[in-house]
């Protein structure tokens, strides 16, 4: 596992337009809220081997691991590199900079006109031709939903948009408010006639406003293959899940073998 300085760090920070890389913060969270390295982000080591594609979005990317201890960041290097992740190194000078306390601010998109909650319960009792599409995933809006909320996959709005009734209103909601305003100018662009308007505060906002909620998958435009289901998020067949579950297991040897895209590789003294 190589090591990298706060010089190096400097250098692979001006060359951000033409590398992507990630800073990512290995230790707890109250620690990471104590002191941190500005632009890194909270990632726990076990975590971020088990479900890296939750905190790294670009293959082949450039990863900056931070822990003062430095062991916790050696081990998970470790991991990645065996997972096939080769630019992987250990911030080893956090003695040498000045840290920021709290969380990350939250990168800022452009947006657009919003409406509040209660905005959004009047006009779906107004009887209006409206339509509101929710960007989460499909477990969260399985769990629950916004009465009457389409559910979609952003990437696929414009193939999926075919299957939404017509209508000159619509309103966009996600977990993360952000993605329902990237995706505004997106259905913009695809129903330039239709006016887009987006949840403020998305669903966390309806659902703290105490406002009325829907359960399971009840109006989806997308196919709900968004998430890779875990056995028990399959209720009404867990049995059968779960046995798909082992076999996969055991088969994996042999399917690395066949993939090949898949580049694990074992470290050996």
């Amino acid at each position: 596992v190589s090591e990298i300085s706060c010089q190096e760090l400097a250098d692979l920070q001006s060359r951000s337009d033409h590398t992507s890389f990630y800073i990512l913060d290995v230790r707890t969270r109250d620690e990471f809220q104590t002191g941190h390295l500005k632009g890194s982000q909270h990632c726990p080591g076990g975590q971020l081997v088990q479900a890296t594609d939750e905190y790294v979005a670009i293959r082949n990317s450039v990863l900056v691991l931070v822990d003062d201890q430095k062991v916790r960041a050696y081990m998970t290097a470790s991991w990645l590199r065996q997972m096939g992740w080769q630019n992987v190194s250990v911030f080893t000078e956090m003695n040498k900079v000045t840290l920021e306390t709290g969380d990350s601010p939250l990168r800022e998109v452009d947006r657009i006109e919003e409406m509040s909650a209660l905005e959004l319960d009047a006009v779906l009792t107004s009887s209006e031709p409206v339509a509101v599409i929710d960007l989460a995933s499909s477990l969260s809006y399985r769990e629950k939903h916004i009465p009457g909320a389409y559910w979609a996959i952003r990437a696929r709005l414009e193939h999926d948009m075919v299957y939404l009734p017509p209508v000159g209103f619509i309103i966009l909601t996600a977990e993360d408010e952000r993605l329902a305003h990237l995706a505004a100018k997106e259905i913009a662009a695809i129903k330039p006639q239709v006016i887009v308007r987006v949840l403020q505060g998305g669903n966390q906002g309806w659902f703290k406003a105490g406002l009325r909620i829907e359960e399971g998958d009840t109006r989806s435009l997308s196919e709900k293959d968004d998430l890779w289901y875990k056995p028990y998020d399959n209720k009404e067949k867990i049995k059968e899940r779960m046995q798909e579950y082992l076999d996969w297991e055991v088969a994996l040897t042999g399917q690395v073998a066949r993939d090949g895209t898949a580049r694990f590789s074992i470290l050996e003294d």
